[in-house]
């Protein structure tokens, strides 16, 4: 694991950036949800 840590820390960076942005779209779908529904 220590061998590249570059390539493992942008892999790891571009996992969290992505677990971020789906996050982000996931809570905007359920607000606007609750709120079409409300």
């Amino acid at each position: 694991m220590a061998v590249l840590p570059k390539l493992n820390t942008r892999r790891l960076r571009l996992v969290q950036w992505r677990i971020g942005i789906e996050g982000g779209i996931a809570r905007i779908t359920m607000n606007s949800s609750v709120w079409l529904v409300t």
